[in-house]
């Protein structure tokens, strides 16, 4: 009994420990003000794939994941498109896509990944 008293009595004064320390710390600070520079921004293109991830995208991509036919390329997708939650939103907010628009997105992912990963083509 007074093993457990002494693990729960030290678990509390860790546990207020670190709290204190958490808030202590914290308090009014000011960001410092990054001006932009004069004139129009250039941006250079990036040489790496272009990864759309909206929603949107991301939901019709992971839906379509059955349809891609190369099983190997199937496996390396779904390892990229593993949360379910935008699919399960998108899902319940507008209904499950046509089944020939999830053929046509699993085409273009097997065009877009089969020389590597990601997503090569510009978002739709």
């Amino acid at each position: 009994m007074l093993r457990k008293t002494y693990l729960i009595f030290t678990f509390a004064l860790i546990s207020v420990t670190c709290i204190n320390g958490l808030t202590s710390s914290a308090g009014p600070f000011e960001l410092p003000v990054v001006k932009a520079p004069a004139g129009p921004i250039k941006v250079k293109a990036s040489s790496l794939p272009h990864l759309s991830l909206m929603d949107g995208e991301y939901a019709l991509n992971a839906l379509s994941i059955p349809y891609i036919k190369d099983e190997k390329l199937r496996k390396m997708v779904a390892t990229f498109y593993w949360c379910g939650t935008p699919t399960i939103d998108y899902v319940m907010k507008r209904g499950m896509p046509e089944e020939q628009v999830l053929k046509d997105r699993a085409a273009r992912i097997e065009t877009d990944w089969s020389g590597g990963a990601g997503d090569k083509s510009a978002p739709l």
